[in-house]
């Protein structure tokens, strides 16, 4: 026990012997100074002093940490330890009335905010501080180029002015401006000078002296002069940006551009309407094509299709030709007229009809930018004159004749065009009229008889030129030949014009051959509306007289048989049958329609028409429609022949071995007809065009009416 009392008085003397050591350390003074306001990328030095300003007191184990504000470089650390922002001095013992000094350098870079440098002390007797606070004056600048935006077109020379100023609180320090013109600018020139590499323009010290330092509010203005060689790409970008020993502090931008004026053609041209001689080798046109615009039209080409013409030479303007479908001119320069001079010719003159139509032209060029122009386009025609023709003529045949009668027919020829062209003269003209079989020629009209045909021969020249010619029909011991047939009469001219061409021409005729022995018949059709419609009712009468003739005495009215043949897709109006006898009517007919040959069928053997027919007149009327099936579709009319046969069930004499009678008649039928029109367009319209106004109107050409009208008007090129 006493061992342990003894070991803690030893500790508590030694702890009094340390408390009043420490107690004796002195209170040290800590002092910063230097610039307190400071400029962007400039070096700045500040005194550090820390004094002993006791007269008995040491300070021991002094250590000294100084901290610096964000963005202010350590150039010179005064032979402190650095580690980040702060700096370590340890200075050990400051003995009585002793001070210790040093100096610090510090750069202020473009990051560097206000604020304080503070030094902290410490040592075993306790610690102090004192610091100083930097007020950083910051630079700023700003650019811009005037005007924004310049008017101007190809070839002419713009110019942009450059004017940089000193916006912020401090100076700012080595100043660059650069401006990069767009692909379409060329440079001219600048003032001041600067270094031009290609597009880009730079600026500096160098060439301007006072880009080396720009007080707050101080400005420096560069123009540039830069020539417009294209339609795009006619921006002009420039920056401006300054620092501190290679470092950027800060760049600012502006742009400005060309907004470009074009030089646009204007082609105007009228295409004549083209008008060639017949046989030619050629006929020369020329289309005048002028530019009254400002620019030019480059690659001029003029398309249009001159179908069954040809272009033989194109003289002029030179390096123009003609490919397919179009030609090719060339540059049309502004303000320029250009005679596109070609020869057109007929590929093929024997072609008839000959060449005639519309021609459709459209231009396309491009202006200086590559914009591609079609307008204007521009209708015309085509035609031959002078042309030769051919025609023929017969007239003079009645719809139907009896055997054993005569016909006149009337041939007329006309020729029309040049007798001699191209080295050529025409031949004459040979005229050959083919004779029906059975016809006999009672008058030749002055032509050569050759087996069936009439030959005669005329000079072109004397056209035009007629003849007369009878035929005389078969008689009745051809009967069963000839009856219930047509004979049709064709009259054909040729000849070879003057370009070598052999021209051809034809004319018929068609007759209806019928016979009589002790009778006379005649069948007759009439329109109950009178105007011969299709599809309306066509009353029928077929009459028959016969002679005083004892060869009728064996001959009973129920032997007859009756048959209309329905032609033309007729139908028959059921309940329309009337039969009389003198005017006495007859009954109990059976009525088949249709037979099994689609005819309608009157079967007189159960009738009332018990007698002969001798010196009697039979009357068959009925009506018949023409229906949906029938002719005409869409013509306005339609002819045909309607037959209708009475088997007599006699036998005996010429003509009637076959016991049948035959009756025709020729029928007119008439279809509605429309016409449509569309008023208010103009012959040639734009794409994606707005026209207002437009009338469409309908009207009735033909005699009868046009029922359940529908006008359909298509949308795949326009929309309503």
């Amino acid at each position: 026990m006493k061992r342990v009392i003894s070991a803690v008085v030893v500790l508590l003397l030694v702890g009094v012997l340390l408390l009043n050591n420490v107690s004796s350390q002195p209170v040290l003074t800590v002092n910063v100074s230097g610039t307190t306001s400071v400029e962007m990328c400039v070096q700045y030095d500040y005194d550090i002093s820390i004094q002993n300003p006791s007269t008995t007191e040491t300070a021991t184990n002094v250590v000294a940490v100084a901290t610096i504000p964000d963005g202010f470089s350590i150039i010179d650390s005064g032979g402190g330890s650095v580690v980040g922002q702060q700096i370590t001095w340890s200075i050990g013992t400051l003995d009585p009335l002793e001070t210790w000094n040093t100096t610090i350098t510090l750069e202020v870079t473009c990051t560097a905010v206000s604020g304080q440098i503070l030094v902290n002390v410490t040592h075993d007797g306790g610690s102090s501080s004192g610091s100083i606070y930097l007020s950083v004056q910051p630079g700023a600048v700003t650019i811009t180029k005037t005007p924004s935006v310049i008017p101007a077109s190809i070839g002419d020379t713009v110019t942009w002015t450059l004017t940089v100023e000193s916006t912020g609180l401090g100076p700012i320090r080595n100043v660059v401006v650069q401006d990069t013109l767009g692909a379409g600018l060329t440079y001219i020139s600048s003032s001041p000078s600067g270094n031009n590499v290609g597009q880009t323009t730079t600026w500096n010290s160098t060439h301007i002296s006072a880009l080396a330092l720009m007080a707050p509010g101080a400005t420096v203005t560069i123009t540039i002069d830069a020539r417009v060689d294209a339609c795009s790409n006619l921006e002009n970008d420039a920056q401006v940006s300054w620092g501190c020993n290679g470092t950027t502090c800060e760049t600012e931008t502006t742009q400005a551009s060309v907004q470009l004026i074009p030089h646009l053609p204007d082609i105007s041209y009228t295409p004549p309407n083209f008008i060639l001689n017949y046989c030619t080798a050629g006929d020369q046109f020329t289309i005048l094509i002028t530019n009254s615009g400002t620019g030019t039209a480059f690659d001029f080409e003029l398309y249009v299709d001159f179908g069954p013409l040809s272009v033989v030479s194109v003289t002029s303007p030179a390096g123009a030709y003609y490919d397919t479908d179009h030609f090719y001119v060339g540059d049309i320069l502004s303000s320029e007229t250009v005679n596109l001079i070609f020869t057109l010719q007929v590929t093929n003159w024997c072609q008839r009809p000959l060449p005639s139509g519309s021609l459709l032209f459209r231009p396309q060029y491009e202006d200086e930018c590559g914009n591609v122009f079609y307008p204007p386009v521009k209708l015309s025609s085509y035609s031959v004159q002078n042309g030769t023709t051919l025609t023929v003529s017969k007239t003079g045949a009645p719809v139907e004749m009896y055997l054993g009668e005569s016909i006149t027919y009337n041939i007329s020829v006309d020729f029309s065009g040049p007798i001699s062209c191209g080295g050529g003269s025409a031949s004459n003209i040979t005229v050959v009229d083919t004779i029906p079989d059975g016809f006999t020629v009672t008058d030749n009209g002055g032509g050569t008889e050759v087996g069936n045909t009439i030959t005669w021969t005329v000079d072109p020249s004397t056209t035009p030129w007629s003849t007369n010619i009878t035929l005389q029909a078969p008689g009745y011991d051809e009967c069963e030949t000839y009856c219930y047939t047509y004979a049709t009469n064709t009259v054909t001219a040729t000849m070879t014009d003057c370009c070598g061409c052999l021209l051809t021409a034809s004319a018929s005729q068609t007759t209806a051959l019928e016979c009589q022995e002790y009778f006379d018949s005649e069948k007759t059709v009439s329109s109950v509306p009178g105007n011969w419609e299709k599809c309306t009712d066509l009353v029928y009468t077929n009459t028959y007289i016969f002679e005083d003739n004892a060869w009728w005495d064996d001959v009973n009215g129920t032997d007859f048989i009756f048959y209309e043949e329905l032609n033309n897709n007729q139908e028959y109006v059921n309940g329309s049958l009337s039969v009389d006898v003198d005017g006495n009517p007859i009954t109990g007919i059976t009525v088949t329609y249709p037979d099994p040959q689609g005819r309608l069928k009157l079967d007189f053997s159960t009738s009332n028409f018990t007698y002969s027919p001798r010196n009697k007149t039979l009357t068959i009327t009925y009506t018949l429609k023409t229906t949906d099936l029938s002719s005409p579709h869409c013509e306005a009319s339609y002819s045909f022949y309607d037959w209708s046969i009475l088997d007599t069930g006699k036998t005996g004499g010429v003509c009637q071995p076959d016991q049948i009678i035959q009756e025709t008649v020729y029928v007119t039928v008439n279809q509605g007809q429309m016409s449509v029109s569309i008023n208010g367009l103009p012959t040639l319209v734009d794409t994606c065009g707005s026209y207002d106004n437009i009338t469409i109107d309908l009207a009735r050409t033909s005699a009868v009416g046009a029922y359940d009208v529908e006008v359909i008007f298509p949308l795949n090129s326009y929309y309503i």
